[in-house]
């Protein structure tokens, strides 16, 4: 068999494999919504805390919490942790604690070495919440829907669940990183909840994700990899995944939007981060995540190397296919999600995250940063 047309079976191949992984190890089951219903919830609902962790977040501080403390949830109380901040976010605080009686705020000056970075703020936290719920967030992040946290708890409410799983898409804006930020949400948020949906869940987004407080307590130690900081909340989902009660949330009254990076080289720093954490994911998930982004870089290398063969025509094919059979399967998911997204770059944005990932995995992280 000669060389050339051995490439282009190899590529057909891959291609196939690829498609099928994305659309039989990760399909999304289509979620019933709850019936529209008043936006203050039932006095009987499990005690709820929305907890935020802050480090020099003073103007979205000032912005967002005061969102968070008017959300109609019974006797909801906002806990914002300040972690080793050193611009005004203390002072903008104080000046909000002193304006809403449900907000206490936390000023956490040193850290626990058992448990590095955000986790420290996190068990400040957990040591003044006494509700039975938690709801995690970031201090640049606003629910898009004041029935955030209704809906949330009634997961909880019909399932017993001890951990639901939310999405965060980041806010819209112009230009070519913000939409390949954009692809990237929804195709992580189409990973993560398929996965969870399954019964194998491997990550979440710390920005929206319900937590019952006693299973966050018991394992948060249980989270920390020597040597890293970051990690908090896909690391925290790796630890439970085989004992907790997971799901997933996906009704875009409780999405929760967060300010994107408007830079490049700060989002290649956010992708180190998610690199230096991937790494200590369970084998199995490591295996088909390895198995699906290495399909997908393997895809577009064979299809550069059948360009210089007689059977570029073929590949071109095959390409073509491949692409309306993923426009097709990223639509219909894009639409289980309620995101609004424009999947029909989605080979541009693939290429691009490609090579991002690639440097990301050689460049290093600030050893303190989240």
């Amino acid at each position: 068999m000669e060389i050339s047309f051995a490439v282009l079976l190899i590529f057909i191949s891959i291609a196939i494999l690829h498609v099928c992984i994305i659309y039989f190890i990760f399909p999304i089951q289509q979620k019933k919504h709850l019936e529209n219903q008043p936006a203050t919830a039932p006095t009987k609902w499990p005690s709820l805390a929305i907890l935020v962790c802050a480090r020099d977040e003073a103007s979205h501080v000032k912005k967002f919490i005061p969102k968070l403390c008017t959300l109609p949830y019974p006797d909801l109380r906002v806990y914002v942790v300040n972690h080793q901040s050193i611009d005004l976010t203390q002072h903008e605080l104080n000046q909000l604690e002193n304006e809403f009686e449900n907000l206490t705020t936390i000023d956490c000056l040193e850290d626990d070495p058992a448990l590095p970075g955000k986790r420290t703020a996190i068990a400040a936290g957990l040591l003044q919440i006494k509700a039975e719920y938690i709801l995690l967030t970031d201090a640049d992040c606003t629910p898009r829907n004041e029935e955030w946290p209704i809906r949330m708890m009634d997961v909880v409410k019909q399932t017993g669940a001890g951990i639901v799983l939310g999405i965060s898409p980041y806010a819209k804006a112009s230009g070519l990183l913000n939409q390949v930020i954009q692809f990237e949400t929804f195709h992580t948020a189409m990973l993560y909840t398929a996965a969870a949906q399954a019964g194998r869940p491997y990550m979440a987004v710390g920005r929206n994700m319900l937590i019952k407080r006693s299973l966050l307590e018991d394992n948060l130690k249980r989270s920390v990899i020597p040597g890293i900081v970051s990690g908090d909340d896909d690391l925290l989902i790796n630890a439970v995944a085989h004992t907790a009660n997971f799901q997933i949330e996906t009704d875009s009254r409780t999405h929760v939007t967060t300010l994107p990076k408007t830079n490049w080289n700060d989002y290649f720093q956010q992708k180190s981060r998610h690199a230096s954490t991937a790494a200590f994911y369970r084998d199995s998930h490591k295996f088909i995540l390895i198995l699906l982004y290495g399909t997908q870089a393997g895809l577009y290398l064979l299809f550069l190397l059948t360009l210089f063969t007689p059977y570029i025509w073929i590949a071109l094919l095959v390409f073509s296919l491949r692409y309306f059979i993923l426009s097709g399967i990223y639509h219909h998911r894009k639409n289980q999600l309620e995101l609004k997204l424009n999947v029909i770059k989605f080979p541009i944005f693939e290429i691009i995250l490609s090579l991002v990932s690639l440097k990301s995995v050689f460049s290093g992280t600030k050893k303190d940063q989240w």
